[in-house]
């Protein structure tokens, strides 16, 4: 993506049931998706960077092993015997 020298106006219209921005080609971003937010009167909107962020992998892998190793217990656990 260009860095812009200086801002363009661009046009709006509907589609469907949204309104669209027409970019233009200069301004065009990669991907078919974008994220977009307020600040103010501004909207801002980025490319999208699906990266997974350290802590939502860290929810599929687990509690630590010093975690695991504090839960066990260090004998053979002793069960009542099941009457079938």
């Amino acid at each position: 993506m260009k860095k812009l020298r200086s801002p363009y106006r661009a046009k709006l219209f509907k589609n469907g049931g949204s309104q669209a921005l027409r970019l233009p080609k200069d301004c065009r971003f990669a991907g078919s998706e974008v994220m977009v937010h307020r600040e103010g009167s501004r909207l801002i909107v980025e490319p999208l960077q699906r990266r997974w962020t350290s802590e939502f992998l860290d929810v599929f892998v687990g509690p630590p092993d010093r975690v695991l190793s504090e839960r066990r217990p260090s004998g053979k656990l002793e069960r009542e015997a099941l009457d079938l």
